[in-house]
């Protein structure tokens, strides 16, 4: 009986000790991952900021949209989409520097998928393959975006819309 206890006790501890650094390097993977797609795509990234302690558990960036907006982008450990490729539902947009609740934009949105001729965004690779028209489509159409307070998803992605000059 102790045996088994001394063996199930092991097991654990060895499988913690390989999974905080299997998730150390998930996390700085998504962390590269991300930062690559947002160069790919030609945003300008200024800055780069992470949150650790046991690995990376927040990140994000500050960057520029080719037209010269300043944007950010932050990543939370809650999120599921923490990588390009991974599925998306919608994104939070952030308004200045306040961190309220900031405004979600569903990308199955009737509006939106009309506007984007039924196509629906679908990963973070897609929104930054046209941030710069999502961004302008969102606020010339503030009637689809609702408060991010009820809305209970992961699967979605923060988005600092900044004001231009310090």
């Amino acid at each position: 009986m102790a045996g088994g206890l001394l063996t199930a006790i092991s097991v654990g501890f060895v499988g913690l000790a390989f999974s905080v650094p299997w998730a150390a390097r998930q996390s700085y993977q998504d962390y590269d991952e991300v930062e690559a797609c947002l160069t790919h795509h030609q945003f300008k990234v200024e800055d780069g900021w992470q949150h650790r302690d046991t690995f990376l558990e927040d990140f994000g960036w500050f960057f520029r949209l080719p037209s010269g907006q300043p944007l950010g982008i932050d990543i939370y450990d809650h999120n599921s989409a923490r990588d390009c490729d991974d599925r998306a539902d919608g994104v939070q947009l952030i308004f200045g520097n306040s961190f309220g609740d900031g405004l979600y934009l569903a990308f199955d949105h009737p509006a939106l998928v009309d506007a984007l001729q039924g196509e629906r965004i679908r990963t973070m690779d897609e929104m930054f393959d046209q941030l710069e028209w999502l961004v302008t489509w969102a606020e010339d159409h503030p009637e689809t975006l609702v408060s991010q307070a009820p809305v209970k998803r992961e699967r979605y992605l923060n988005l600092l819309l900044l004001p231009e000059g310090p």
